[in-house]
């Protein structure tokens, strides 16, 4: 039961996920192109707005 709880939970933050990179505009270029820049200073921006919106979010379940 607690594997099925899991394999569940798992699938859930995917679906969650997928869902909502649309939404924040990002796809899988705009990922690559972050993860491939050297540059940190455009890095740390984006993510303190990703990481913003994913408490946000939350908050309003």
């Amino acid at each position: 039961m607690a594997a099925i709880l899991q394999w569940l939970g798992g699938i859930g933050i995917i679906v969650m996920a997928i869902t909502l990179m649309p939404i924040m505009n990002v796809g899988g270029m705009q990922l690559f192109k972050v993860s491939n820049n050297d540059n940190a200073e455009k890095i740390l921006p984006k993510s303190k707005e990703i990481s913003l919106r994913l408490i946000k979010f939350s908050i309003q379940l």
